[in-house]
């Protein structure tokens, strides 16, 4: 009997996993003796499609439930570190060629930035800085380059495996780009070390637990070193595949009817996310959304909201999850959600709570306020 074929729009973009994803955990759980009929059973998810490459798996409760069954079928607590080292360049589809072709480290970076969130990586938003000589990184300290992991869905049990299935990925993926810069490479980890990595630590760069955020890190000077794959024409070629991917995606999830639950509208509250440099303006939202400004107002308009009410939200929402890192100074919480200055911060913790960042921040941690 033929297998029928991968639906188009299997899952909405914003929570969904490439069927390469799937097929790598299937066949990490295969090398430990748990057959891949039993992981995808009751999942929607014919095993045909594993090697399909339109293939999706929704991340919620599909792809997380496979994970959960996979550590627990297996016994092996750290599933998501072996998925990391176990992913090449090749795991990654359309989006790995990409970087492959990327003619240097900056380049293959850049469009990391672009692509890699929308397309692969469903839970994570990605941003690239490059920072050094500041007071955080001691004096004399060398510029760096950070890849930065922002949350963008609520955290589960599931969430310290994500970070190191994309974090270590992230590792073997720049390693096989540029083998040389393995020794200068950093992993940062926003939990304390598993009881696991004492096993992988030998497969490992140097990892930093306990961190305010998930985040990769190397010297600077690594930019802008020519690739030994390094080819342009390839590289455009897979921009523009990767586009076509995204765009295909994006118009699927639109032609989706608004529901109470709205997908489309879970999508534009996945990318109301804040970095460093604060949340994404209106502008820039709707270009991740691939559409213009106003069809996004009408978009939301039509739901009953704004941008202006989303966002507001979304601050309220963050606020809590940073000012629950009783690490991180309240300053960097303020241009975080936006605010020019901690005062502007303050007045908008009055208008939510009553309180000072300050004192929402100790309730927090005292655990009489239940961060998001």
């Amino acid at each position: 009997m033929k297998e029928a074929a991968p639906p188009q729009g299997h899952a909405t973009p914003q929570a969904s996993v490439s069927a390469t994803y799937v097929d790598l955990m299937l066949r990490l759980a295969e090398a430990r003796g748990v057959p891949a009929t039993t992981l995808l059973r009751g999942l929607d998810f014919p095993l045909a499609w594993r090697h399909e490459p339109q293939a999706r798996m929704p991340m919620r409760p599909q792809f997380a439930e496979l994970c959960r069954r996979a550590m627990a079928l297996t016994g092996e607590p750290g599933l998501g570190c072996e998925f990391g080292l176990q992913a090449q360049l090749t795991s990654h589809g359309a989006v790995g060629f990409g970087y492959m072709a990327q003619t240097t480290l900056r380049t293959a970076l850049a469009f990391a930035e672009r692509f890699g969130a929308g397309l692969r990586l469903a839970a994570w938003e990605v941003e690239v800085a490059v920072q050094g000589d500041a007071p955080a990184h001691g004096a004399g300290a060398q510029p760096e380059v950070r890849v930065m992991l922002h949350e963008r869905v609520p955290r589960t049990d599931l969430y310290r495996m994500s970070a190191e299935m994309v974090l270590v990925s992230s590792h073997v993926l720049l390693t096989q780009l540029l083998p040389d810069c393995r020794k200068d490479v950093s992993l940062h980890f926003a939990f304390p070390e598993p009881p696991w990595h004492a096993r992988y630590a030998a497969r490992l760069p140097r990892c930093v637990f306990d961190a305010p955020l998930n985040e990769l890190r190397l010297p600077a000077r690594w930019l802008d070193v020519p690739l030994a794959q390094g080819d342009r024409t390839a590289a455009q070629w897979s921009v523009q595949a990767c586009e076509a991917e995204l765009a295909e995606l994006k118009e699927l999830q639109l032609a989706q009817p608004a529901t109470p639950d709205d997908p489309w509208l879970a999508q534009v509250q996945a990318w109301l996310v804040p970095s460093l440099r604060g949340f994404p303006s209106q502008a820039v939202l709707a270009e991740r959304l691939g559409m213009p400004v106003r069809s996004l107002s009408r978009q939301l308009a039509a739901r009953g909201t704004s941008y202006r009410a989303m966002l507001l939200a979304a601050q309220q929402a963050h606020a809590e999850a940073l000012l629950g890192e009783a690490t991180l100074p309240l300053q960097d919480v303020a241009q975080r959600l936006g605010y020019s200055t901690v005062a502007n911060l303050a007045r908008a913790c009055r208008a939510w709570h009553g309180q000072t960042p300050a004192q929402v921040r100790e309730r927090l941690l005292k655990g009489e306020v239940s961060a998001p």
